[in-house]
Parts: structure tokens; sequence; C-alpha cells
């Protein structure tokens, strides 16, 4: 670049906004020796980059007039190119813009840290704090520096200095007291191995090792990010190698970072938060989008991202990138209804009479059905091919099955009958054996039943008037006169029972203290309703109503969907999907209605049946997957279209998973291949199944 005149020379001190700074005090990487150099220089020494570094800048042309938003644009571009170790073009841009990345003696307090000059450190926090928004936050922010110090020197086995940075630093502070007792025992460890041991363990469950949280003043992240995932970005364990690695001191500064104004110095890794915020508003969105958001942020760090470059600045040639996901960043992200489960891929037709429930396990791995027919059967899910095979069929009852619950472990399943059934059979699904049965009177109606989250109790009722808590083994505990259920779940803390009762209430009770309390009204008839995992909000089917949805903790009603035909038929639905964004629900015109959770209108319905779908139920482990039951006899499995659904390819030297997923006497996408039995049968009369009554 020619030089016109115009450059603009900088002078180390110089702290004026827009004044071009040195060098060294716009350094935004964690240390001056973690970064030198960017790009292809890694195999380049110190000398050399300083040496490019420096003729590059002394060609930079300043461009003036720049606004306040371009200027904090530039800071945040800056900072993302120190992070991944472009460290001589950000000071390039940074040059040219006429701005910092930090303020002067922020970067120095950063380079101290990041260098371990703990003494040097704490002095020049001194100098940060009257920047501080709350001044009580120096106190814990001396505290953070002075643990690292005291750690770091227990390490090198120099107990003596340690001891007296305990003694003579720490306790003077009198802050974190339980803390610093638990310092004070570190001393008697006697190998480093064993203190990293306990650091790490405590790192992984966000003990009380404070350095390793974010210590935001508000509670709220700032952008920063440490040891946790948090806003899409991971960071890393802090001692996972040893307590003077890089990464250590590095989620040291991000937790001191949270405490400092963004215009002293910018949260850590802003650019990437910045940018995760912005794919969740695309993905909120996105109507289809079927990927779960709350464990894998659209834009993960590599644990190891930022150490590899560590190590390529320091003369290796390994390095890894940040895992970003790049479809968000060029277009507006949008997901394709083909990946969403609307397409037929399986027909079940083992039952010989109307379907009138199923259910997926909570491990997803098995699916029930329940029938007219008095059957229960049990297949197995292939999360390869997406299909179910036939495990077993359970011993037939005398009367059909109209609902049934799984245990919380997969294993145990209990199943009720119609109206006029007076008990409930306990089985185990991996033996087939039946292994208890709740029933207490001949005059009882049990058609309703749920296990507690910890598996060791059973609730069920009926609309007769029976209402019974039960152990595990079917022995009648507690009793409660007088309640007419229509249908019931547990609630999370193991204790509350919801229950839908004829009076077109949904009401909380709880055995133990024999109390109860309405949480809310309707003007029809309840017939079944639903919890979300998060046991926040209620789906209900309600008489000539349709689906309406509600937030059990607040109390009222939050959506009402429309399409679904809903008259005084039994038909149940369920939240699905990942992180449970979609509805479900069955309907009296045949068809299958998925909603967004945020949308009254559905974004798809899905034909296929010939009469009334009375269940659904969404794979809880595995969300591309949909099944329906019908009274035309029939269990659909709904998942994406073809291409969408195919398995990977087998790796060298495995044989090929099979994607035909033929299961005997089974129909897919509605080739034949159904048993002699259910090929000959004729079709069942519409004896419908009307809140159990057949």
């Amino acid at each position: 670049m020619k030089d016109n005149g115009s450059r603009s020379h900088h002078r180390p001190g110089s702290a004026n906004n827009g004044t071009l700074q040195d060098p060294d005090d716009g350094d935004n990487s964690s240390s001056g020796s973690e970064f030198d150099g960017g790009g292809d220089c890694a195999s380049m020494d110190t000398s050399s980059l300083d040496t490019l570094s420096s003729s590059l800048l002394r060609k930079v042309r300043r461009v003036n007039g720049l606004s306040k938003a371009d200027q904090e644009i530039v800071r945040l571009v800056g900072q993302h190119l120190t992070n991944i170790g472009l460290k001589s073009s950000a000071k390039v841009l940074m040059a040219e813009a006429g701005c910092r990345l930090d303020q002067p003696t922020a970067a120095t307090f950063r380079k101290f840290v990041m260098n371990g000059d703990w003494s040097l450190a704490v002095n020049t926090l001194e100098e940060l704090k009257g920047h501080l928004e709350n001044p009580d936050n120096f106190v814990e922010m001396k505290f953070l520096l002075l643990e690292q110090k005291y750690l770091e020197l227990l390490y090198k086995g120099n107990s003596i200095e340690a001891l007296k940075v305990l003694q003579t630093e720490i306790t003077p502070l009198k802050h974190n007291q339980p803390r610093t007792h638990e310092l004070s025992s570190y001393l008697m460890f006697s190998s480093p191995e064993d203190l990293v041991r306990v650091t790490s363990h405590q790192s992984s469950n966000l003990g009380s090792n404070k350095h390793l949280k974010n210590h935001s003043p508000s509670g709220k992240s700032n952008g920063a990010i440490t040891n946790c995932k948090s806003n899409g970005v991971e960071g890393t364990s802090s001692t996972s190698k040893s307590i003077t690695d890089v990464s250590t001191r590095r989620a040291l500064m991000d937790s001191l970072q949270s405490y400092l104004p963004a215009a002293i110095m910018l949260p850590p890794k802003r650019l990437l938060t910045l940018l995760n915020q912005a794919a969740e508003f695309q993905t909120e969105r996105c109507l289809y989008h079927n990927k779960s958001t709350t464990i894998n942020s659209v834009f993960d760090v590599a644990e190891s991202c930022y150490d590899d470059i560590a190590m390529a600045s320091a003369g290796s040639n390994s390095t890894s990138s940040c895992l970003l996901d790049a479809s968000y960043l060029a277009v507006d992200h949008q997901c394709s209804k083909q990946d969403f489960p609307c397409d037929t891929i399986q027909i079940l037709t083992d039952h010989c009479e109307e379907v009138w429930f199923c259910k997926f396990s909570p491990d997803g791995r098995k699916l029930a059905t329940g029938s007219k027919d008095n059957t229960v059967i049990i297949w197995d899910f292939d999360p390869e091919s997406l299909n179910l095979k036939i495990n077993k069929s359970l011993e037939p009852r005398s009367q059909g099955v109209s609902f049934f619950a799984w245990s919380p472990d997969s294993t145990r399943l209990a199943v009720c009958g119609p109206e006029d059934c007076d008990e409930i059979h306990l089985w185990n699904v991996d033996t087939g054996l039946l292994e208890g049965k709740i029933s207490h009177s001949t005059e009882d109606s049990l058609t309703t039943v749920s296990w507690s989250p910890d598996g060791r109790k059973i609730t069920c009722g009926g609309s007769r008037g029976q209402f019974y808590q039960c152990d595990a083994k079917g022995q009648v505990l507690d009793s409660w006169e007088g309640v007419r259920v229509q249908c019931l779940s547990y609630r999370k803390d193991g204790k509350s029972v919801l229950a839908a009762d004829t009076h077109h209430r949904l009401r909380s009770y709880n055995f133990e203290e024999l109390s109860d309390y309405s949480v809310l009204q309707e003007d029809h008839g309840i017939m079944t309703f639903t919890l979300d995992d998060n046991d926040r909000y209620a789906l209900l089917n309600v008489a000539t109503q349709g689906l309406h949805m509600w937030d059990v903790e607040e109390r009222c009603l939050v959506r009402k969907f429309i399409g679904i035909t809903q008259g005084f038929y039994t038909v149940y639905s369920c939240f699905g999907g990942a992180d449970q964004n979609f509805i479900a629900s069955g309907s009296e015109d045949n068809k299958v209605y998925i909603f967004h959770v945020k949308k009254e209108s559905p974004i798809a319905v899905l034909s296929g049946h010939s009469r009334t779908v009375n269940c659904v139920t969404w794979n809880p482990v595995y969300p591309r997957v949909l099944v329906s039951a019908s009274d035309d006899g029939t269990v659909r499995v709904w998942g994406p279209s073809e291409k969408y659904r195919r398995p990977p390819p087998a790796r060298e030297g495995q044989s090929e998973i099979a994607g035909n997923g033929s299961l005997g006497s089974s129909q897919q996408n509605g080739a034949t291949g159904e048993s002699s039995s259910s090929t000959e049968r004729q079709q069942p009369p519409n004896n419908h199944c009307s809140n159990g009554v057949v």
C-alpha cells in the first residue's frame, strides 16, 4: 500500500478514543505468547512476526469518519481474528480503523493474567477499580486472581509460598470463607495429579472453584462463555490438562472479564455470541426445525480449538478450526419440509381390530400399541432405518386395551381396559410376564393410569369415582373417594397428580398431604390431556372444541389450535419433536394434525388413515419419527421423505445396514407384506371407543 503521508503515528501511552494504539496494547489474545501471528505464519519465530507486523502497520492508512456502530463491529471482528490466531490481521484492521480492542490498562491486565504475573495483575486491577460498575466486585476479582496464584504454586510444588499467599493475601480478604477453607485442604495433597483431579472434578460439576464459572454481576452471561456451553459457545475445561495450562488462565480471564464494561474490554467471544443469537432467531422462524438446540448449539466451539491455535503459534503444524454451522451465515436458515415426519414410511397391520392407543417407551427404542382385539403388541424401533419390528404380543386380555403407561425405565407397562374394566395389568415388557394386577373391587372402573417419576408408585382411576395410589406391585396405598377421573398424570415432583374430572376441571391432588386445588376450568369436557417434559404446559383435547394448551403454573390458556375435528370420542395428542417444539393430534376426520407450539394453524396435515385417528405418539429420543393409531386397524409410522431417511453408508469392513426394514407381517410405504390373516380380513365395523365405552 502506497504511503501518501496520511499515516498516523501512535504512541504506546495514548488513550484517546480513535487514536491508534501500540500493537501490544491492542492485543486481545489471551496472552502475548499464546498467539504470535496467524495464517501461514505458524512456523515463523516471534521476532520475524513482530518485524512483519510492524512493517505492515507502517503502511496502513487510517480510515476516518467511521461511525460508532462501525467501530464496534470492527472491534468484534478484530477480537474474533485474534481468537482464531490471526493476530497480525487483527492489528492491521484495528490500525486502519483507528480504534482499539481493549482499553490500554485492561489490555495490560489481560497480558499479566495470561502470563501468570499475578502480583502485577493485582496491581493493575487496582487501576481498573474505578471502571467497575459495582465496586464490590473488586474483592471477588482479586480473590479469583489470588486463588489461581495459590493453585499454580501448589501445582509447581512450592507449598511454602502457596501457604504465604493463603495466609497473607487470600485470608485477609475475608471473602468466600468456605472456599478459603477448602483451598487450605489442598496443602495436604501429595502430588500435583491429586490437585488436578480435584479441580477437574469441580470443573466438570460446576463446583466451588469459582473462576470456572461465569461471574456476571447481574447473573447473566453478558456474552461471556467460560467452561460451560453458554449462548452457544463452549469453552474449555480449565483443569483438563494442568493448573497452569493456557485454557485455565483463559477461563479465569473470561470470568474476570465479565465484570468489566464492554467499553473497557469486550466480553469474550462476543461475535460468536451475536451469531448464535441470530441463529436462534432464524431457528425460531423455521417452522420445520426438528433438531435440538438445547444440548448442541448451532455454533459450537471445539474444546481444543484455541489450544490447537496456541500450539500452531508456538510452531506446531496441527490446527483445528471452530465448528461453525456455516448454513446460518450466508443465507437465512430454513429446514425442508421433506426432512419432517410427513411421509408414511411403514404401515403396521398386525392388529385385527381398531387400534385405540399407542405410545413410545421413554428410551425411544420400543413402541407399544393397544387394540380392541384385546392385545398389546411391543415393537422394536431401529434408529437407522426408522422402522419397527415386532418383538412380542402380550397375553390377550378379556377386554380391549384402551390405555397404558410406560414405567420411567421402559421395562414395565401398566395396561387399562375400557370403562367396565375393574383391573389394571402390570407387564414386564422384557420377559413378557404378567407381574401383577391392580384390582381393588369388582365394582371399580379403572381406565387411566400413570407412573411416578421414580417408578415406585402408580396412580390410577376411572369415571365411576375410583382414584387410587399404589406401589409398583399394584398394592393400593391410598385412595381418594368420589373423584371421577377421565385422565391423569404425575407431576415431576412425584407427589402431585393432575387429574381431569367430569366437571371439566383439571385439578392437582397430593395423596401425602390429602390436599387438592383447581388448576384450570374448561367450559366443555376434557377428554384427554398430556404434560410436556418440563411439566409446565398441558395439552387438552376438549370435547367439541379441539386442542387447547394451558400454562399450568400461571393457570392461563396459552393457545387454541384450530383444524382438528374433536367430538366426544377419546382422541390423544402429544408434545414432540426436538425440544418439544411441536404438537401432534389425532382427529375424527381421519387425519393427523401437526402444529408448531407457537402457531395456531397446523403446519402439516397427514392423510392416509381411512377412519378416526385415535392416538399419536412422537418418539421422545428420535424426533424424526411419529406414529399414529386408527380405527381402521392400522398403525402408521411417519418420517422424513426417502432421500432424508437413507441410512449412512456402511463403513469400510462393515456390512451395509439393511434399509428396507421388512417386518414380516407389516406393510411399508403401502407395499404388500401383510400376514394372510390381515390380508383377508374385512374392514372392522365402526364401533368406536368413546371414553372407553364400546
